[in-house]
């Protein structure tokens, strides 16, 4: 803990890039689980065979490729803005199915003040921080959006591209509580 924290005084990119290798490795796993998950609801065969006492699916090892394959894609080319969004919503989506798989809550109650609280914690970050801090910026539309002096932006937010009527790109929309905001703001 405490190297971190010198990494961070030092490197102050430097968290960014482990956020992003984090969600790169989370995503295609969560992919390969769903992917998974749809391709044996399908009926489709694995085909597997043993090496060295280790039997391997054939279907496992061609989806664990692909999924691995797309999360290294997303990673080399994530600050191209005109399609790697697409990539980062599906690898997104793809973690948040994982994890509503993998949490599992006991009832209904706890269900619904647990997203209470997340409403009020997400309108309060991005709508009321504007007023207190010095340069009215919402504190979750900059953490989300990146730094400005790196470039780099953290993959916690769904993105997707706003055109206009003209087909020219206008601005990314980005998909949380503050997607009402970003699409009042797009001038049409």
């Amino acid at each position: 803990m405490c190297g971190m924290l010198v990494l961070m005084i030092c490197v102050p990119y430097f968290p960014v890039y482990v956020i992003i290798v984090i969600f790169c490795l989370a995503s295609a796993s969560a992919l390969f689980s769903c992917l998974d998950a749809v391709m044996e609801k399908l009926g489709c065969g694995t085909g597997s065979f043993s090496i060295r006492n280790c039997n391997l699916s054939v279907r496992s090892l061609i989806l664990a490729a692909v999924c691995i394959s797309i999360a290294v894609v997303w990673g080399v080319y994530r600050n191209e803005d005109r399609w790697i969004w697409i990539l980062q919503d599906l690898l997104g989506i793809a973690f948040c199915l994982n994890f509503m798989k993998t949490i599992s809550l006991s009832n209904f109650k706890i269900c619904v003040i647990l997203l209470s609280l997340l409403l009020v914690y997400d309108v309060f970050f991005v709508f009321i921080t504007p007023f207190f801090t010095k340069n009215g910026v919402s504190i979750m539309v900059q953490v989300a959006l990146g730094p400005d002096a790196s470039g780099e932006k953290l993959p916690v937010v769904m993105r997707a591209t706003v055109f206009s009527l003209g087909s020219e790109l206008v601005r990314d929309a980005v998909l949380h509580s503050g997607l009402w905001r970003s699409l009042f703001q797009v001038s049409w």
